[in-house]
This record gives structure tokens, sequence and C-alpha cells, in this order.
């Protein structure tokens, strides 16, 4: 973000073990190693699908699906 602020965004869908990788890269960053947080600041962040248009209902749509998925334990 800055020369002396650094963050991390959430990785909803991705598991557990992308974020506490966010986490290490980060702690390590602030520790003043910032070989691999330069790395993921480097990566492409995709738009999430449907434009401005059907990304609530997109949206809306995926997390109802996660819903139903834990109610029936998949």
């Amino acid at each position: 973000v800055g020369e002396r602020i650094l963050a991390a965004g959430g990785y909803s869908g991705h598991g557990i073990s992308i974020g506490t990788l966010a986490g290490r890269i980060l702690a390590d960053a602030v520790g003043g190693r910032l070989a691999q947080f330069d790395v993921m600041a480097g990566l492409d962040i995709p738009d999430f699908p449907g434009g401005t248009i059907l990304r609530q209902p997109l949206l809306v749509l995926a997390m109802l699906w996660g819903r139903l998925r834990d109610r029936l334990g998949r």
C-alpha cells in the first residue's frame, strides 16, 4: 500500500493454508524481509466476475451456495 503500510487481503475459498502463508509473508515483511512479499504484491488480482451489473447477485448466489453446502455437510 505504501512504504510503511502493508496489507494482506482475504483468501476466501482458497483454504486456510494460503491465508496462513500470507500471514507469515506479512510478518517477514514487517521484520524487513521483503522478498516473498514483493513476489505476492506483484500478483494480479482478478476482478470479481459479473461486472457492475451482476457482481452483487453472483456474490449473493455464491454465498448461498456455500451455506447450502455447509448445511448438507459437503
